[in-house]
């Protein structure tokens, strides 16, 4: 069983095999959260603990800096500090 270690309230995800020789996961900074199925930038800035009902929507709304999931907030209409789109420039 992989092992589960957490992080902000994200559990991080890493390969189950016994030696590992550098995959995404483990070497390559992959960010996969098990509890609610976030990835990279549509990670919330903090875990709601369970996987979305509604899915593939939600993940786009998080990268797209629409929604982000805040502890003691919950659902907020803001951008996630994992999402690309907080950091994006404004074009001049």
């Amino acid at each position: 069983m992989a092992e589960i270690i957490p992080f902000p309230g994200h559990h991080w995800a890493h390969c189950s095999r016994a030696e590992c020789y550098g995959c995404a996961l483990c070497h390559g900074g992959l960010a996969c959260c098990t509890r609610c199925g976030g990835a990279e930038g549509s990670l919330t800035t903090d875990c709601p603990g369970y996987r979305t009902e509604v899915g593939p929507n939600v993940e786009d709304a998080v990268y797209a800096g629409k929604v982000d999931w805040i502890a003691g907030c919950g659902w907020v209409a803001e951008a996630s500090y994992h999402s690309p789109a907080r950091y994006a420039r404004e074009e001049e």
